[in-house]
This record gives structure tokens, C-alpha cells and sequence, in this order.
């Protein structure tokens, strides 16, 4: 059996650069829980958080079986308001309805040479394996976390059969505290573009 490594957008997943001490970020505030429901009394999702190396940077998977959710801060600041994941799979919305099954911490501190605009690439990280399975299809499989001093990654690890054929799609939503200043990154010069003016919310009329 071969593992399909399934990656969400922005580089490994949600890939948050938290360089720019100018950023106007929320402040933190208590997570609202849920409504329960039928499907919520039998499916379960604890609560996981992930922290950098230096402590300053926390992941975090909110109690939510119905919809697999996250929220990231730095400090006392919001960077990324709850906001869902939704990954597809032969038409199974595996992030709705999840059963928690185990969890994995481990930790990496490694360095290596790297071609680029350093000669040594840094790799220190915390993370965690989410072990869960998807309620109605029970497919299991694993939503990794790791979280840097410097941004946050997340991708799914699905199992499946070395020549089986797969639809998958991943329409994750990144929500972006309002106020917030933007950076990008360009994939093929490697240069930072910081404070393009805040970020506002639209509200339709």
C-alpha cells in the first residue's frame, strides 16, 4: 500500500510568512464552540495545538468533528481566524465528520547545504500526526502539522493503492484577520513583497 501525500495550496499547505512587526493583526478571543448535533454525538475531534520552537507561533485544531477547522496566533495575535479545511476525495468531503483517533508529536532540528541565497538551510520545527477517519466513508488517514518560528504547514497523508486512481480536490479557506498587511512570496526569484496596504473586509451592499 502506497501513501498519497495530498498538499494544500500556498506551498505546503497553509504556509503563513509572520515577518512584518508593522502587520495589523486581531487580538485573540475565546473560541465559540459549535451547535451540537446528531452527526456531533457520535463523531469526535479534541482539541490539538502545535507551538514553534521559540513558543511564539501556536496551530491550532479546534474541537470541531463536523468541520476540521484551525486558527493560528502569534503571541496575543490572531493571524488566521478559524477558518475550514475541506479536502475531497472520490467525491468524500473527508474534513466533515471526523473521528479522533490518535496523535503524534515529534520535533525536528536539522541543517544541511542549499544552493540559494544562504549555503545552509535551517529545517527546526514542532510538529504533530493527527491520526483521524472520515465517518461516513471510513477512510483513515493522517493531517500533519508543523509550525516553524517563522510560519506554519499543514498537509493530509491518505492511503491508497499503488496504481488506484483517485478525484481529489482541496478547497481550504484562509481567513484573514481585517486590517492585516499582505506579503507574497515569488516562486521563481525568491524575494518578499511586504505591506501592500491592509487587508479590508468587503460586505456586499
Amino acid at each position: 500500500m502506497q501513501k498519497r501525500l495530498v498538499l494544500a495550496r500556498l506551498v505546503l499547505g497553509a504556509v503563513a510568512a509572520f515577518t512584518p512587526p508593522q502587520a495589523s493583526f486581531g487580538q485573540a478571543r475565546p473560541q465559540s464552540q459549535p451547535p451540537t448535533s446528531r452527526r456531533s454525538q457520535r463523531v469526535h475531534m479534541q482539541e490539538v495545538q502545535v507551538a514553534s520552537p521559540d513558543g511564539k507561533i501556536k496551530f491550532t485544531i479546534l474541537p470541531n468533528a463536523e468541520r476540521l477547522t484551525f486558527t493560528v496566533t502569534m503571541g496575543n495575535a490572531v493571524v488566521i481566524e478559524p477558518s475550514p479545511i475541506v479536502m475531497k476525495l472520490d467525491g468524500h468531503d473527508l474534513s466533515s465528520g471526523v473521528v479522533f483517533n490518535n496523535l503524534e508529536r515529534y520535533s525536528i532540528d536539522e541543517s544541511y547545504l542549499w544552493y540559494g541565497a544562504h549555503a545552509t538551510a535551517v529545517n527546526r520545527c514542532n510538529g504533530a500526526k493527527v491520526s483521524l477517519t472520515h465517518d461516513l466513508s471510513f477512510t483513515p488517514y493522517t493531517f500533519e502539522v508543523r509550525v516553524f518560528n517563522d510560519g506554519v504547514a499543514y498537509r493530509h497523508v491518505i492511503p491508497g493503492e499503488e496504481n488506484a486512481s483517485c478525484a481529489q480536490d482541496e478547497y481550504s479557506t484562509f481567513v484573514i484577520p481585517d486590517g492585516s498587511r499582505p506579503s507574497s512570496q515569488d516562486d521563481t526569484r525568491t524575494s518578499l513583497v511586504l505591506g501592500r496596504g491592509p487587508i479590508q473586509c468587503c460586505v456586499p451592499s
